[in-house]
């Protein structure tokens, strides 16, 4: 009897230590289980504050690559404006009128030589129709040029630069002084086969005249 007492003593302190063991463990998972919980949170919540931070970023960054790209678009749109818009240096530019004189004085001279040509009675038809072609194709190149110069010195017609107007303009005023360069040297040989044919049929009537006086 006195054993089993002992036994029943020994297992209930046994079963006590046990259960206060458990108890303390439990507990101690708790607490584990709450710092582990605790610092969950406050990871998660400086990870929100770092994604929050990030959007920031990126909606400036946005914000101010979009308010360079509109910069950037302005600039270009204000450059490419400028193109199209003739500077009035260019517009001033001397061998404009240099051009424009030079056309006139082509158009001049070809009107007058084909009055000049038609009033001869010297040329055949086929030669005062071969002129006239020859005249009306160098009018023809010429007008073409004096377009290409208004196209160059309109605005709102062309986008380019003011150096590139003034090279494409020094071109056109090479292109009119080969116009007019041909012109004159055509009208003089133009000229020259009219005297010749006049000279001819001077000389035949003198024969003719001559002749006939040394008949009589």
């Amino acid at each position: 009897m006195k054993k089993l007492c002992i036994l029943i003593g020994f297992f209930s302190v046994f079963s006590t230590v046990s259960y206060s063991q458990n108890v303390k463990e439990w507990l101690q998972q708790k607490k584990t289980q709450k710092e582990y919980l605790l610092k969950q949170i406050a990871a998660l919540q400086v990870y929100i504050k770092f994604l929050k931070k990030g959007y920031s970023i990126a909606k400036d960054g946005l914000t101010f690559i979009g308010d360079i790209k509109d910069k950037e678009f302005s600039l270009h749109k204000n450059y490419f404006q400028s193109l199209d818009n003739v500077n009035p240096v260019v517009q001033n530019y001397s061998k404009i009128s240099d051009i424009l004189s030079l056309h006139v004085v082509i158009k001049e001279t070809c009107k007058k030589d084909s009055k000049q040509i038609k009033s001869s009675q010297v040329l055949t038809s086929d030669e005062i129709s071969y002129i006239q072609q020859v005249y009306e194709r160098l009018l023809s190149e010429c007008q073409q040029t004096v377009d290409h110069l208004s196209v160059l010195t309109t605005s709102n017609t062309l986008s380019m630069n003011d150096a590139n107007r003034l090279s494409r303009i020094d071109d056109l005023y090479i292109q009119m002084q080969d116009h007019y360069t041909f012109l004159k040297q055509f009208h003089s040989e133009t000229m020259i086969l009219i005297a010749s044919r006049i000279r001819s049929q001077k000389d035949i009537q003198t024969s003719h005249t001559l002749n006939g006086s040394s008949t009589q």
